[in-house]
């Protein structure tokens, strides 16, 4: 399965896109963190483990670019960040182009390292619990 989300802690979702993504997969996983966010009850993050990805093609950053623009827009206020684990040139420039199509509605990093990102990702839900 190219997408797996562990949402145990209902607080830090866990998402991990693996192999060759299709247009399908990107909507699975941009209608997974639109749920997400529309069923929180507070501050959520996300971890997304793009380690094993093929990094996407340029039609799945239109797809993205378009969740971010989308009107009504998701709750993404909800979102204390997002932190995306990739180490490759294909998955870092796929992201960064990203990025650059538009502006990301809720604080985001990029790691080389799972457990960065998970600590990251915990900080700023912590941070965010305490705005509110």
């Amino acid at each position: 399965m190219p997408i797996t989300i562990n949402d145990t802690n209902p607080q830090v979702i866990s998402m991990k896109l693996e192999g060759v993504l299709s247009e399908q997969d990107i909507e699975t996983f941009l209608a997974s963190v639109r749920d997400h966010l529309a069923r929180a009850t507070g501050p959520i993050a996300f971890c997304v483990d793009a380690m094993t990805s093929d990094g996407g093609m340029n039609k799945h950053r239109k797809l993205i670019a378009d969740f971010f623009a989308a009107r009504p827009r998701p709750p993404f206020g909800r979102c204390a960040g997002m932190a995306v684990v990739a180490e490759t040139e294909g998955q870092i420039g796929f992201l960064r182009d990203v990025v650059a199509s538009g502006p990301v509605p809720f604080p985001y990093r990029f790691f080389t390292k799972d457990f960065e990102a998970a600590t990251w990702a915990r900080a700023r839900l912590k941070e965010k619990e305490g705005a509110t």
